[in-house]
């Protein structure tokens, strides 16, 4: 028992350990990627560095002489690809971190396929810049270095729409096996907000119109239903109602109108979807319960299939 209980507790303690350890990478590796961001974003082509020696002056990189000689050499190297350094040491940061309640070592395939996804990601990344892009700062092409390489060199062999093909492509892929990214489900999630932001859209556009129907009937006819149901249909259908129908009309009308005299808050909130002015002289009770009339007329089908 004493020995179950004995390993029972350096099992909990090496769990504690690696969480701790994960979450102390996360900071650290944090720390690295805003180091390489701010040594980038202030790079200065006076301050010495790998590829010249600079003017002698005084160093403009706010990392000091170790930041200036890394931004030159990511830039010479990559160009302005060379922000992905940033992006990887953040984004390995956070994977470690996310595995801190896991007590079992991170999986070496899987960061092994990372970290491979992201050479690929970088090279694409520069062969791309280097065909498309032209930035006059970088003392080689868009893409540095590696960019004329995998750029230029493909170019050559699959001309320029064949070398763009090709390596968008392999940058899809790789971004995929560097972030854990599926791009189907992106798509798949865009496509929902999409048609989410479309429908929500439609509603907002049906009730503006509806709210400046009823307006329109509320001023331009007598104050009373018989006439304004008359008028709204006519509008509609280009037809007067049936008896009948204005008959089911007339008591819809009345039980709306009871119904928004009892509850102002959702009279204020119906009457102030959009930005169309509403008319103050108007009763807002009637307003309300015309705006919903309106809308049940404009959604019959004699209107919607003009049938």
């Amino acid at each position: 028992m004493a020995r179950v209980a004995r390993t029972a507790g350096q099992e909990t303690t090496n769990g504690l350990l690696i969480r701790l350890v994960r979450e102390a990478t996360l900071w650290v590796l944090g720390a690295m990627a805003l180091i390489m961001l701010l040594a980038l974003l202030t790079y200065d082509p006076r301050d010495p560095g790998f590829s010249h020696t600079g003017d002698g002056g005084m160093l403009h990189n706010q990392i000091g002489a170790a930041g200036a000689w890394f931004a030159d050499f990511a830039y010479y190297l990559c160009g302005l690809p060379a922000f992905l350094f940033p992006a990887m040491m953040l984004l390995a940061g956070w994977v470690v971190f996310s595995e801190r309640t896991n007590p079992r070592p991170m999986e070496k395939k899987v960061m092994i396929t990372r970290f491979g996804g992201f050479v690929i990601m970088l090279l694409t990344s520069c062969g791309l810049a280097t065909l498309h892009f032209v930035n006059q700062e970088m003392r080689e092409s868009a893409g540095g270095v590696l960019g004329k390489m995998v750029g230029t060199g493909l170019e050559g062999v699959l001309g320029l729409l064949g070398a763009t093909l090709l390596l968008l492509a392999l940058w899809l892929a790789a971004v995929s096996l560097f972030t854990g990214i599926s791009w189907l489900a992106v798509m798949d999630r865009i496509g929902y907000w999409v048609l989410r932001g479309g429908d929500a859209t439609r509603l907002w556009l049906k009730e503006l119109r509806d709210r400046a129907m009823a307006q329109r009937v509320l001023k331009e006819t007598p104050a009373n239903d018989a006439s304004r149901i008359t008028h709204a249909f006519r509008l509609a259908t280009a037809r007067a109602p049936k008896p009948a129908e204005l008959k089911l009309l007339t008591q819809r009308i009345q039980q709306l109108r009871a119904s928004y005299a009892k509850d102002e808050a959702a009279t204020t909130a119906l009457l102030t979807v959009g930005e169309f002015k509403r008319d103050e002289k108007l009763n807002a009770t009637d307003h309300a319960a015309y705006t919903v009339l309106c809308n049940l007329i404009l959604n019959l089908d004699e209107v919607i299939t003009r049938e």
